[in-house]
């Protein structure tokens, strides 16, 4: 994917038809008719539309799809995932920003955070709400940026792909990088972590969360970005600093809040 590092105000984003790749004509009729307003659903039909939300996002992150297809899938239905991620309870971009007000109780403002695999801004969102004002975003979907960019809570978009690849960023400028999301297939290799830890100033901080299910399930996750961490923490590079779990990533999901201090 050709790097394109942009201001936030210039994120363009060409008008398509939906795309949903693989993707039953009736998931795709539901998504696009989707009623939020829950006081209004019975049960049955509440069930219902989480069912069906929930197999949208097992496609989404099936081995089969793979990268291209993913980053190319998650661009053409950007304007739907906001619905999608209501509707599965989606927490853990609350619980990371806990996490942050922990560990930045003062000076919020001040912080220059990068939110990688942002997507359409979820976690800046509640990054904002808390005072954190100096937050770039990078990830591999145009679409999602376009959404994220349209909620005017970050100052850069950077639209590029987390792997093997540099970003173009300077090293060494972030006080912390966030991660929400970013494990699993399809998702954030091995090599996209290793530089976006090159991006962190010393004694600053990664904080990632994930499903807790991952470090077990996702192949690369756990043979080979996790022996990694290891590996910097025993070479006196990186410290694993707090590892929690929380009961609620999305629905029927448990979640894990990693913080590694950059040394």
């Amino acid at each position: 994917m050709e790097q394109s590092i942009t201001n936030a105000s210039s994120v363009n984003r060409r008008m398509e038809t939906p795309f949903w790749h693989s993707v039953s004509f009736s998931q795709v009729s539901f998504v696009t008719s989707l009623n939020m307003d829950a006081a209004s659903r019975d049960d049955r039909s509440a069930q219902f539309q989480l069912q069906e939300c929930l197999k949208v996002i097992a496609h989404r992150q099936s081995k089969q799809l793979g990268h291209t297809n993913s980053v190319e899938h998650y661009h053409k239905t950007s304007d739907e995932y906001d619905k999608l991620s209501i509707c599965v309870d989606y927490r853990a971009p609350v619980e990371l920003a806990r996490t942050m007000a922990d560990l930045f109780p003062d000076g919020r403002d001040k912080v220059k955070v990068l939110d990688a695999a942002a997507g359409t801004g979820f976690v800046g969102m509640e990054l904002f709400k808390i005072g954190f004002k100096n937050v770039d975003a990078v990830d591999a979907a145009k679409g999602m940026l376009a959404v994220a960019e349209s909620k005017h809570i970050y100052q850069r978009l950077i639209c590029q792909y987390l792997g093997k690849n540099k970003l173009g960023i300077d090293s060494r400028i972030y006080d912390a990088v966030t991660m929400c999301g970013g494990v699993g297939h399809n998702c954030v290799p091995a090599a996209g972590f290793k530089e976006l830890l090159t991006v962190i100033k010393p004694g600053g901080v990664f904080v990632n969360v994930t499903r807790a299910e991952n470090a077990s399930e996702i192949d690369e996750y756990r043979d080979t970005t996790l022996p990694l961490f290891k590996k910097l923490a025993e070479e006196g590079k990186l410290r694993l600093e707090t590892e929690k779990r929380f009961p609620v990533y999305l629905h029927g999901k448990e979640g894990v809040i990693s913080v590694y201090r950059v040394l």
